[in-house]
């Protein structure tokens, strides 16, 4: 029967390693989510139909959390902005009372009655979650090079 010697050192420098690289994993998927958040904040400013700024100001991240080892999570979204995924993706608006028709106040004051009002997309989330993913993933492979070489 063969015996190793120094086994268990080497088991805890690979933990070791690949605890930094957890927390590194954990780190940039934060910093990553508020590069998206921005990034999607960028884009919903761009159209020209801005009133408010409430849907740009209501996108946010939520703080990583990790269901699994290794694994972290974060999502970035609209909160509590009823029109943020008909404005993100488009679609028809049809009135929810029996009247039938949806109202509408114009420039002037005055009430539009319509049967339905089609929006059309206003991306600011999709895009910049396309842009981001080449970002993230050189983002990634620096923190872990880094965590691993300790």
């Amino acid at each position: 029967m063969s015996r190793f010697e120094g086994t268990g050192d080497a088991a805890d420098a690979l933990r070791e390693k690949w605890q930094r690289v957890n927390d590194a994993t954990r780190d940039v998927v934060e910093e990553g989510s508020f590069i998206l958040v921005d990034m999607a904040k960028a884009n919903a400013t761009v159209d020209p139909h801005v009133v408010t700024g409430l849907l740009r100001g209501s996108i946010s991240a939520s703080e990583p959390t990790s269901p699994a080892p290794f694994v972290w999570e974060s999502t970035v979204a609209p909160r509590g902005v009823v029109y943020a995924r008909i404005q993100e993706l488009g679609g028809e608006i049809v009135p929810r009372d029996e009247a039938g028709y949806l109202r509408f106040m114009d420039l002037e004051g005055k009430y539009i009655y319509m049967k339905s009002v089609y929006i059309r997309p206003h991306p600011y989330l999709g895009p910049a979650d396309a842009a981001f993913r080449p970002i993230f993933r050189d983002m990634c492979e620096e923190a872990w090079a880094a965590a691993w070489a300790g």
